[in-house]
């Protein structure tokens, strides 16, 4: 049974919180972009204020809904990526017992651990701070090219991007409202459809079967004490390592990495992006913002009348703090160990299942 190695859960703390600040190279982007960018902007604060009753009522009911299947979501794809197994699916037994058993030794030796983090939770938050606009970068670089197919290296990308922010600017309060509603509706749907559920009657009937199950086997995992906020942040800056590496080429822990990471951004045009202008516009037509109510309430209403009620009730805290510890010992998955072959006395006591 592998597990989380302290000597390498200190040695990549240590790495993690000395990597050199990025901020004087990266300039801040303007405030909405990376929303913008994403295709999840929410309305203006004036807009919410003359936003119709019931559509804010509508967004506002489904945000714990919402929340819970992003959490489903988030621990059936780090169960995939890190041990190939489909919570989403109904698991035997012993596939159940295996899975428990890994998470419980993966807890366990992070809970030993826990005063590492503490510790080091300072430093973690700090370092992130010093990378603060690099990772809204590179969110607005991929953001871009996701939503609207636009390459921010090639010639004239910034000009086409404004091109398309305004011409994809907020309606009148009354679209926004609707859009507001419309939002939460689509997030229910594309979190269904991220593991496998359609939106419809069959699909929300998976769903609560899934989450019921889920909240079982989690809540039968020992809970995590460790700092987890430190934790988060742990796997949040080991994220932004990978994210630079995969989006600019640059190895941030690589000697000379800031000339190599001032080389990559010398091909994106910052200060053309410091520069974009992101504000609703309320120059709207009615029809346009008609059009978009009628939408927003259609997908609105095929959402609310699915039943989910099970996936609102059920207790998913657990298994959105086990993706997040899954996430970490995937990217890093050197902090994975079989007992006594890391340096160090492993502390994990033979895992004991409590019951689900």
């Amino acid at each position: 049974m592998a597990c989380l190695c302290s000597k390498q859960l200190g040695s990549l703390l240590t790495t993690v919180s000395a990597t050199l600040s990025t901020q004087a190279l990266v300039p801040a982007m303007p405030s909405g972009l990376l929303a913008v960018t994403v295709g999840v902007s929410a309305p203006s604060a004036t807009a919410q204020a003359s936003a119709s009753a019931a559509a804010t009522a509508a967004a506002s009911a489904q945000a714990s809904l919402t929340a819970k299947l992003a959490a489903m979501a988030s621990f059936a794809a780090a169960a995939k990526a890190s041990m190939g197994v489909d919570a989403t699916m109904a698991l035997s037994a012993s596939a159940r017992a295996a899975l428990q058993a890994s998470l419980t030794a993966s807890v366990q030796s992070l809970n030993a651990s826990g005063s590492m983090l503490q510790t080091a939770g300072p430093a973690l938050a700090a370092a992130l701070g010093a990378q603060a606009n690099l990772v809204m970068l590179l969110g607005v670089v991929t953001g871009v090219h996701a939503t609207y197919g636009i390459d921010l290296r090639a010639p004239g990308a910034v000009a086409a991007l404004q091109s398309a922010l305004d011409a994809s600017a907020a309606a009148s309060a009354s679209g926004m409202a609707s859009a507001s509603a419309a939002g939460s509706a689509s997030a229910v749907a594309s979190l269904m459809a991220s593991m496998g559920f359609a939106a419809n009657a069959q699909g929300a009937a998976s769903a609560s079967a899934a989450a019921t199950a889920m909240s079982r086997l989690t809540l039968g995992v020992p809970p995590i004490t460790a700092n987890f906020g430190a934790l988060s942040m742990l796997s949040a800056a080991v994220s932004l390592l990978a994210s630079v590496t995969s989006t600019l080429g640059v190895n941030l822990g690589a000697p000379n990495a800031i000339l190599s990471l001032r080389a990559a951004l010398s091909t994106l045009p910052l200060a053309a992006l410091a520069q974009l202008r992101v504000s609703a516009s309320s120059a709207a037509t009615a029809s346009v913002a008609t059009a978009a109510q009628a939408q927003a309430q259609a997908a609105a209403s095929a959402v609310n009348a699915l039943n989910l009620s099970a996936v609102a009730a059920a207790n998913l805290t657990s298994a959105g703090q086990l993706a997040v510890l899954m996430g970490l010992t995937t990217q890093a998955s050197s902090l994975l160990a079989a007992p006594g072959t890391c340096g160090r006395r492993c502390p994990l006591a033979t895992p004991t299942l409590r019951a689900a």
